[in-house]
């Protein structure tokens, strides 16, 4: 669902941009300038913003994340702490050795809250694969243009 909005969202930000710079687009065709041409660069544009947009969102993530995984942590720990204590509880968690060596100290020390490269990766792609198909029905509104018609409309 959040890729196919990605997908509309984009698609129509894209086509209206299209209108505004149809003046640009109509002196690129008539210098020359394949439509092919002119569809690479609005694709490479978007890249560019989305690529951005992308690290800027990973670097922020990944700093919100292990905020958020340290409060969890230390709500969970002060919650069984509470609950362990309480003799007028109906729950009791009893020993929280669990037959193990490591103290609850040596976990909380190496608790560390990581996002995996390869959902990073998997991010990357899923968002140029997003812009790609968002660039397609705005690359066949700049195939219909007629540079003679954009400029002569413009007077």
């Amino acid at each position: 669902i959040v890729v196919i909005n990605a997908v509309v969202i984009i698609t129509l930000v894209t086509a209206l941009t299209l209108k505004t710079r149809e003046y640009e687009i109509g002196v690129l065709l008539s210098i020359g300038v394949s439509k092919a041409k002119i569809v690479a660069q609005f694709f490479i544009e978007l890249v560019i913003v989305a690529l951005i947009g992308f690290t800027l969102s990973v670097a922020s993530g990944s700093l919100v994340a292990k905020q958020v995984g340290k409060m969890v942590l230390n709500y969970q720990v002060d919650t069984e702490n509470k609950y362990a204590n309480d003799d007028n509880n109906n729950f009791y968690y009893g020993e929280t050795n669990y037959f193990t060596e490591i103290t609850q100290d040596d976990l909380l020390a190496e608790y560390d809250v990581q996002i995996s490269p390869m959902i990073i990766a998997e991010i990357y792609i899923l968002g140029i694969g997003v812009v790609f198909i968002s660039i397609l029905i705005p690359s066949f509104m700049i195939m219909r243009f007629n540079p003679k018609k954009i400029l002569m409309n413009q007077n």
